[in-house]
C-alpha cells in the first residue's frame, strides 16, 4: 500500500500562499520516490492506492518532529486528490482508479468487497466527479486535522457512502 501523501505532495508541491502541516516536508528524495509512485500505479506495479487513516489528536501532534506520532488525516482527502491529481493528470483512468482504491485493496486482503456482483456486501461510495471543493481542516469529521492539504482545490468528491445496502454517511454539502 502506499500513502496518496507521497504520491500528491510529490506531483505538485503546496499550495500557493498555505503553509503545510506539522511534519509534512518536501524534499528532492521525495519527489523522485512520486515519479516512481505514479510509475508503479501506470504501469500496474502498484495494485492498492489506500491509506492508514491514523488521525492523531491535535494534541499528540504538536510536539518534535521526531517525538509525533506518524500519520495524517487520508480518510476526508484521499479520493479528491487521487481524482485531481493522479486521474485529473492522467496517470492512471478512473476505472483503474476504482480499482485501486476498492477492488485492489480487497483482492489483497482477501475481503469480501470490492465487486457489484449479485450477493456481494453491497459497499459502494457515489461520487460527484465534478465537485469543485476546497479542503478545509476545520470542517474535518475525524478527530484529527492534520493535514498537508488544507487550502487545496480538489475536483471530485464522495457525497454517500453505503455499507452493507444502507447509507451510513451522507455529505451536508
Amino acid at each position: 500500500m502506499i500513502q496518496v501523501l507521497l504520491l500528491v505532495v510529490a506531483a505538485v508541491g503546496p499550495a500557493p500562499g498555505c503553509g503545510q502541516a506539522q511534519s509534512a516536508e518536501i524534499t528532492g528524495r521525495l519527489v523522485r520516490v512520486g515519479e516512481l509512485l505514479r510509475q508503479g500505479l501506470a504501469d500496474e506495479t502498484l495494485c492498492v492506492l489506500a491509506t492508514d487513516h491514523a488521525p492523531h489528536h491535535y494534541d499528540e501532534k504538536e510536539q518534535a518532529f521526531d517525538d509525533a506520532p506518524n500519520g495524517i488525516v487520508g480518510l476526508e482527502t484521499s479520493l479528491g486528490l487521487a481524482l485531481t491529481h493522479v486521474v485529473g493528470k492522467d496517470v492512471i483512468d478512473l476505472s483503474m482508479l476504482v480499482d485501486r482504491m476498492s477492488c485492489g485493496p480487497a483482492r489483497a486482503f482477501s475481503l469480501p468487497g470490492g465487486t457489484l456482483s449479485a450477493g456481494s456486501v453491497g459497499d459502494v461510495t457515489i461520487i460527484d466527479l465534478e465537485e469543485a471543493w476546497t479542503v478545509d481542516r476545520a470542517a474535518f469529521l475525524s478527530k484529527s486535522r492534520n493535514t498537508p492539504f488544507d487550502c487545496w482545490e480538489l475536483t471530485g468528491r464522495a457525497r454517500f457512502t453505503i455499507v452493507g445496502g444502507e447509507v451510513v454517511w451522507q455529505s451536508n454539502g
